[in-house]
């Protein structure tokens, strides 16, 4: 008997549970910066380092705040790959029009030191400790990987998240 439902499960699973292209999202903090809203010369080096270290990604949409130093974050990546920069109000906002308007894309997201676990936790996956509720004012070497899929059980949708920490450019404290 155990061996029957086995079988039947094994068969059904694939119309049972449906699954969507994987979403791939990258999320950094803004690079170093000066008092201002203007990058330093150590972020002006993160970002080129950012283009380098996901120019070959296979990037396919970029997002930023309005601010000037996010902008320039992403500007080298943005150029290199002749992709415009959207703009977003909210973490919130933006994964909903990701999740919407652009699954199985590849996509980064430039963020502020107290929005990075804000966008982990909107794409539903849990912010690592140590950036919860805000990161430390002088990290900024953190990239995260969020991979979305949508899965369909019965008709019902989800959203399954993983999330994967990573560091990029110099060390910082």
């Amino acid at each position: 008997m155990k061996y029957t439902i086995l079988l039947v499960l094994l068969f059904c699973l694939p119309t049972l549970l449906k699954s969507q292209s994987l979403t791939k999202i990258f999320i950094v903090r803004h690079a170093d910066r000066l008092e201002g809203d203007d990058l330093s010369k150590a972020g002006i080096i993160r970002a080129e380092e950012l283009k380098r270290v996901l120019g070959r990604a296979g990037i396919q949409r970029i997002f930023s705040t309005e601010t000037v130093r996010t902008r320039k974050t992403v500007k080298p990546l943005a150029e290199l790959l002749h992709l415009p920069t959207g703009i977003y109000a909210t973490p919130l906002s933006l994964i909903n029009l990701i999740k919407t308007n652009h699954p199985g894309r590849r996509i980064v997201i430039v963020g502020h030191s107290d929005t990075v676990d804000d966008l982990i936790s909107s794409c539903g996956c849990t912010p690592p400790q140590d950036i919860t509720p805000n990161m430390p004012a002088t990290q900024f070497d953190n990239l995260f990987l969020v991979a979305l899929r949508k899965t369909v059980v019965n008709n019902q949708s989800s959203w399954v998240c993983e999330l994967i920490h990573m560091k990029y450019g110099a060390i910082a404290n």
